[in-house]
């Protein structure tokens, strides 16, 4: 997430990604990793990328547990329609077992056992690629994410699983819901209009309101 912290440039991480694929051999991937929103904010990252790492985190977004894998699957979507050819991989997504509140995202045991479980099935079932942050909790993160930053993992430091965690590798799913409200302003957003003669669909991100209480029509 080199452009989320300003750590770099776009150019400057372009470049670096350039050096490096000149130092290796051809056809091993380049790529960076980053929020979802950086790269549709810098498409130039994705035409410099082999493939795009992409990171879907809805608790840092303030979305409710309710909704956090419908909204995840919309913005991966969103990646999708921008990426070309190009793989898309989820590198990072994940939610804090304890810690502050961010929003409507609460951080808990069960909550971060829901969003596993949904994630793990609706990622196994649709063939998409993802790593989840992360294995064990670490306790450096605290000074630049808050309490949460040490309760992502898995299993604790100590390297026991935390309740429930593994119930999508003991057999269990669970389906995606997206009954929850979506954070925001009550407004509808087009994310992506298709050109003129196009067959592409019509986007739209719906914010302030609650999915299971209204459908949305189009009228052109």
């Amino acid at each position: 997430e080199a452009i989320l912290r300003n750590d770099v440039t776009e150019g400057q991480l372009i470049a670096y990604m350039n050096q490096v694929r000149q130092a290796i051999p051809p056809g091993i991937p380049v790529t960076t990793a980053d929020a979802w929103g950086t790269f549709l904010a810098h498409p130039n990252l994705i035409a410099a990328s082999d493939v795009v790492f992409v990171n879907l985190y809805p608790y840092w977004e303030g979305t409710s547990i309710d909704n956090a894998i419908c909204s995840l699957q919309q913005e991966y979507q969103q990646v999708i329609n921008v990426a070309g050819a190009r793989q898309v991989v989820i590198s990072e997504t994940g939610w804090p077992s304890a810690g502050n509140a961010q929003g409507a995202a609460v951080p808990s045991v069960a909550n971060a056992n829901l969003f596993a479980l949904q994630f793990l099935t609706w990622a196994a079932t649709n063939n998409i690629p993802a790593f989840y942050f992360e294995a064990f909790d670490e306790t450096w993160t605290v000074a630049s994410e808050g309490p949460q930053g040490a309760n992502w993992g898995i299993w604790d430091t100590l390297g026991v699983l935390k309740p429930g965690m593994d119930a999508f590798f003991n057999g269990q799913t669970a389906p995606v819901t997206g009954d929850g409200l979506i954070p925001g302003p009550t407004s509808v957003t087009f994310t992506y209009v298709p050109p003129y003669g196009s067959s592409d669909a019509l986007e739209a991100r719906v914010t302030g309101i609650q999915p299971a209480s209204y459908a949305l029509a189009a009228y052109i």
